[in-house]
């Protein structure tokens, strides 16, 4: 898992429910360490609120340096439009979400 992920690589980086909460719970107790490496190496990200994504970076630069300094990272957002329709004619799309669990009763 060392050096740049290859062109075109897409990773669905997980990340926790803890923003706006009155404690966070430590990245490394809920995340693997590679997880997280890997994140660190990443410079171009694709989320639904780039304010939450730039507090999510600055969680994992605390653990592991990131590639890129946080103003240097690319963060594109989704607009809720995207993310949140569901159909889309039929084209093949996928979506970030912070908040994307499986349906209640399904693991």
């Amino acid at each position: 898992m060392s050096g740049p992920p290859p062109p075109g690589t897409l990773y669905l980086v997980p990340a926790p429910l803890d923003f706006g909460c009155d404690g966070e719970t430590a990245l490394a107790e809920v995340l693997p360490e590679g997880t997280l490496r890997r994140a660190a190496r990443l410079t171009h990200w694709i989320c639904e609120n780039a304010k939450s994504c730039r507090a999510y970076l600055k969680r994992i630069d605390a653990l592991h340096a990131l590639a890129a300094p946080l103003q240097q990272q690319h963060i594109a957002e989704l607009p809720r439009e995207v993310h949140k329709k569901g159909d889309h004619g039929g084209k093949g799309h996928a979506s970030i979400d912070a908040t994307a669990r499986p349906p209640a009763g399904r693991p």
